[in-house]
């Protein structure tokens, strides 16, 4: 028995000497070393033993380049050497030591090209060691594309030369005439919303430590406010509204979006009775046909009849035709018709209910159509940001809505008006727009938004006589079916003005 516990303490003791013989670590032996000026080790590498630390940091790593070389400045770190060579070759070709500046700062000339580079520092220290460190660095180059930014027209610029980062680099200009309908071209910007930095034409700025793209920005034609602008044969009255920016929401989601809007004409009054049926009796006249002609144009007084001879807004109406009646009053005043009946846009669209889509529409005619609900809450807000153009309270000084109209509309105009003259943008008659309820673009930036009318109901705005006054404020978004026509909906044209 005292046999077999002697073999096993004797096995032990063997077996921990052989363990501590390979577990113990060379005393001259290199091991890695993360620089602590850089935490991803990404660029640098120093080196270690028992006895000595030494690793060297590029003090000017993005160091721009004169396009054939460019300086690198380093720095040791460590124990104290007493001389230096530093090289691209590991084997230091030609090279003697050189003494050891007081700020430990040495250079190195690199070419200026793109990739890896590898550098090579030894140092002697004062005890005769030679220790060595090795350096890598990564230089890519960058490309700088341009983007028109929803231009209409024109073409980019293009620019195929290659940058390093924090080189200078000069914006090109509009050398292609890129336009914008409705718009101005500005200059550039790092973000296509426009949130980014600022470059103007031909102006320098840093590239980056990526690929860059430089979005078109532009400004709005604006214009300026003019009341009355223009007044029709028919006697309809229409305000010029001056372009610019507004936050646009939804009532529901709380969704913003920065909008501009080019300058535009938007009628004063809601249509009336008299002023629908002078431009529908010509229509009629002229080869117009309207879904339906029973009903089509009637006033009501709640859920009566409202005799034509007064000026009460005109209800009872389809969208559909009301997107005749404004291709209608464009022809009889001499203007360009806005709705088509297809994308080729011969066919003037003069009767049917049509599916029609945005590029059946001629956008930069001159003649009247439904405003896009990005123009109607503009008009609406007339500058304001709160939620009904006077204030954030009702207030019957300013629209008629079911706690103050007796169930019934009436006249366009005995109400103030907004910032911009215009009467009833809340309540009274609930308005068409040409967007159907579904189209809401959510984007950060957009300027004269158009949308897609996909979507079997048609958008309404501005609250109406028979619903409460939360109905009337800036957002608030009402639908109906596009051959429907209620007592409570009618029409407020408008006209684009030539940039």
């Amino acid at each position: 028995m005292k046999n077999i516990y002697l073999f096993f303490i004797i096995f032990f003791s063997i077996s921990v000497i052989h363990a501590s013989f390979f577990l113990k670590k060379n005393k001259n032996e290199l091991r890695p070393r993360n620089n602590p000026a850089d935490s991803k080790a990404d660029n640098y590498q120093g080196y270690e033993t028992d006895s000595t630390k030494q690793e060297v940091i590029i003090e000017n790593s993005y160091s721009v380049s004169n396009g054939f070389t460019r300086t690198l400045i380093l720095r040791n770190a460590g124990w104290e050497p007493s001389k230096y060579m530093v090289s691209l070759s590991q084997y230091y070709n030609g090279l003697s030591w050189l003494d050891m500046p007081k700020n430990r700062q040495y250079n190195i000339t690199i070419p200026a090209s793109i990739g890896w580079h590898t550098i090579y520092s030894k140092f002697l220290l004062n005890n005769n060691e030679s220790v060595e460190c090795i350096n890598t660095i990564y230089y890519p180059m960058y490309t700088l594309t341009y983007n028109g930014n929803e231009n209409t027209s024109g073409n980019v610029p293009v620019d195929v030369r290659l940058y390093e980062y924090s080189e200078f680099v000069q914006a090109l200009g509009n050398v292609s005439n890129l336009h914008k309908e409705g718009c101005s071209f500005i200059g550039w910007n790092t973000q296509s919303d426009w949130s980014g930095e600022k470059i103007n034409a031909n102006a320098l700025f840093k590239m980056g430590s990526s690929n860059t793209t430089l979005y078109a920005e532009w400004g709005l034609n604006i214009g300026n406010f003019i009341n009355n602008a223009y007044l029709t044969s028919s006697g309809i009255m229409f305000n010029q509204i001056p372009g610019g920016w507004f936050n646009m929401s939804t009532f529901w989601s709380n969704v913003t979006r920065k909008t501009g809007l080019s300058m535009f004409q938007i009628a004063k009054y809601e249509i009336s009775y008299n002023k629908w049926g002078f431009v529908y009796q010509w229509a009629t006249n002229n080869g117009y046909t309207f879904s339906d002609y029973l009903s089509e144009g009637r006033g009501d007084e709640g859920y009566y009849p409202v005799p034509p001879t007064i000026d009460n807004p005109v209800m009872n109406i389809e969208w559909y035709d009301s997107l005749l009646w404004c291709n209608a009053l464009s022809e009889m005043e001499g203007f360009i018709p806005c709705y088509y009946t297809s994308s080729n846009k011969t066919t003037i669209y003069r009767n049917g209910r049509i599916n029609l889509e945005t590029n059946y529409n001629k956008w930069n005619a001159n003649g009247f159509r439904l405003p896009t609900e990005a123009e109607w809450e503009y008009a609406y807000r007339a500058g304001t940001t709160t939620k009904f153009y006077w204030g954030n309270s009702w207030d019957d000084a300013y629209g008629w809505c079911y706690s103050n109209s007796s169930g019934k509309s009436h006249p366009s105009g005995l109400k103030n008006t907004n910032l911009f003259e215009l009467y009833d943008m809340a309540g009274n008659a609930g308005e068409f727009c040409w967007n159907t309820f579904n189209n809401f673009i959510i984007t950060k930036t957009i300027i004269n938004p158009k949308c897609n009318n996909l979507g079997s109901n048609c958008l309404i705005r501005g609250g109406n006589f028979f619903y409460s006054s939360e109905n009337c404020t800036a957002d608030k978004r009402l639908y109906l079916d596009l051959e429907t026509e209620v007592y409570y909906v009618g029409i407020r044209p408008v006209r684009n003005l030539s940039e």
